[in-house]
């Protein structure tokens, strides 16, 4: 398992404008050799001690199969602290760590570090000592929940713990610490297939959680995104579908250019398919495009997999290419025959044999709205697929100002970019909250965090930003090797991610739990006490007047005249004995 930083931190952003064209090849072979030597660890590459303690914590557990790779995850991690100038982490797994109250946040990611060490240094940045890593199920623990039937509680008995520095710590808990929040990486999605076992982790849990396996499916479905895309107003490709036996219905808006095909079988309906895709390409935009894109869509097709390129001249061509695909894909998974939007040329010569994909990431805060946070442009050859693994990451506004764009444009662009992404995770929220519990996967599974990515292109005579997909949590990677190349903007792409998780965290901390609250407040405060009642906390309210409305907000209403303030020790004396009378608070 390579680290993220392996393939491309050698590689340094070029902020000057006359970027040569010899100078991003010589970076790329620089990547490639970079990956050979990784594979090969020798000299300071290994400098880190290996001799530590990455087994489960309980002596009568065994790693399982599906943790073959454990000393590759840590390992990744220790290149990637030593890239990015951090500490090895200590191993302290033979003291136990203690003092670790059930009000205590403990944001649990179940990963290998590649794929979200952004998230956990701007973690440990955030809340120091509660943002951990957890490396197997075996360092995790199930338990019957008090919150419902059928819930469960998840709770951390080993960890790599990150702190305010960027130092990590291999720890292990004398008493397993609850987990506030969950994040979930080991899919087959997220794994490209290497392993699954955290679909069971995540099952019924009662905590909040980002991105269940159950929500990946809506968000990673490029046909639905297609389809929320339109409702939020931004430009997609015109799109034709085949969706093998969906697992729900595509409500397509009137005016959206989207067809849907569905077929329950793979045999005996390619001449209906054939006929809908030359009349697809008969469309006068279609023509007038020129060129076709046939790709799969599904959580395991990324990465630019058996995605190709065809004139619209070549009906039969494309015809073959859409049946073949077909032919290959799992249930619910999709063949989309989309517009190809030419890449943007680049007045400066050096670079006309190079394009760029776009990717932002967008955040859901704690009151449910998104934010945009960081764009990045991937540059690679425009003659093959742009994806994360074939490109080089710089920010947006150098890239556009690489394609000799004026401000203006980079403003305007900038704008609608932000804005356009946010209206997407708008629509994703508001879907969300059309699902039951068990197809959102969990009590408190919930979205917080996408990528989506753009391309530009010409649409009615202007340049636009053009959507292609959306992805669900795993999709901070581009941004991550951005943040590694560019130190001083760390945490930029994730800040408002792990404030959420932290803020989520405190709530669920504070659920079921009792609250004293002595004197209700004015009108201005009335708000405050629906606030507790959506946060799952039990008020006991003490006031001298029970005409007050908070009173019927209350769990309990005590009415006792606390307001001589000269005999305050007194007061609480007695409040506390009328507390112990009626049974509050233990």
């Amino acid at each position: 398992m390579m680290s993220v930083s392996t393939e491309k931190l050698i590689s340094a952003e070029d902020n000057s404008l006359q970027l040569q064209q010899d100078e991003i090849s010589r970076k790329q072979e620089e990547l490639a050799k970079k990956a050979v030597e990784y594979t090969t660890t020798v000299g300071s590459y290994t400098a880190w001690n290996t001799n530590v303690d990455l087994g489960p914590p309980d002596s009568t557990v065994s790693l399982t199969k599906d943790d073959v790779h454990i000393q590759d995850y840590y390992n990744a991690l220790q290149y990637s602290l030593f890239e990015n100038n951090l500490p090895e982490t200590v191993d302290r797994s033979q003291i136990p760590r203690t003092c670790h109250p059930d009000t205590e946040v403990a944001i649990v990611v179940l990963a290998s570090p590649v794929e979200c060490l952004a998230i956990l240094l701007e973690g440990g940045r955030q809340c120091p000592g509660e943002m951990l890593l957890v490396m197997s199920p075996t360092w995790l623990l199930k338990d019957k929940s008090n919150k419902g039937e059928g819930q469960h509680s998840l709770f951390v008995k080993k960890a790599i713990v990150f702190d305010r520095t960027g130092t990590s710590f291999i720890d292990v808990f004398e008493k397993p610490r609850r987990c506030t929040y969950f994040v979930n990486f080991f899919t087959r999605a997220c794994t490209d297939g290497q392993r699954n076992d955290g679909v069971d982790v995540e099952l019924d849990l009662d905590c909040p959680m980002s991105s269940s396996v159950e929500l990946c499916k809506y968000v990673d479905d490029k046909l639905l995104t297609r389809i929320w895309m339109a409702e939020a107003g931004v430009h997609y490709p015109e799109t034709l579908a085949v969706v093998y036996k969906p697992a729900y219905e595509y409500n397509v808006p009137n005016d959206a250019n989207i067809e849907v095909i569905v077929v329950e079988r793979k045999h005996d309906v390619n001449n209906t398919i054939e006929d809908k895709v030359k009349h697809f390409l008969k469309l006068e935009n279609i023509q007038s495009i020129g060129k076709i894109v046939v790709k799969p869509s599904g959580i395991m097709w990324h990465g630019s997999r058996c995605v190709s390129f065809h004139e619209v001249t070549n009906v039969e061509e494309i015809c073959k290419a859409v049946t073949d695909l077909l032919s290959i894909l799992e249930v619910e998974n999709a063949v989309m025959i989309e517009a190809f939007y030419h890449p943007v040329e680049s007045t400066n010569p050096k670079l006309a044999d190079y394009s760029f994909r776009l990717r932002t990431n967008v955040c859901r805060r704690i009151d449910d709205t998104p934010i945009a946070t960081q764009m990045v442009c991937g540059i690679g050859l425009k003659n093959q697929p742009i994806n994360g693994d074939n490109t080089i990451p710089h920010s947006f506004e150098t890239t556009m100002q690489m394609w000799n764009m004026d401000k203006a444009e980079i403003k305007r662009l900038l704008n609608t970019v932000s804005q356009g992404s946010e209206k997407i995770m708008d629509s994703i929220i508001a879907f969300e909250r059309t699902l039951s519990t068990d197809l959102r996967g969990g009590v408190g599974a919930q979205t917080d965090l996408i990528g989506i990515d753009y391309v530009l292109g010409m649409v009615n005579g202007q340049m636009e930003p053009v959507g292609i997909e959306v992805n669900s949590h795993d999709c901070t990677i581009n941004c991550q090797l951005f943040e590694f190349l560019n130190p001083h903007r760390q945490g930029e792409a994730v800040k408002p991610l792990v404030e959420t998780m932290i803020r989520r965290s405190q709530l669920f901390a504070m659920q079921d739990k009792t609250v004293l609250v002595i004197g209700a407040g004015g009108f201005s405060k009335m708000f405050i006490w629906d606030s507790y009642k959506s946060f799952g906390i039990n008020v006991v309210l003490v006031d001298p007047d029970d005409s007050t409305c908070a009173a019927s907000k209350a769990l309990h209403f005590i009415q006792y005249n606390f307001l001589d303030h000269k005999h305050d020790e007194d007061h609480a004396t007695y409040i506390i004995k009328l507390l112990k009378e009626r049974g509050v608070g233990g």
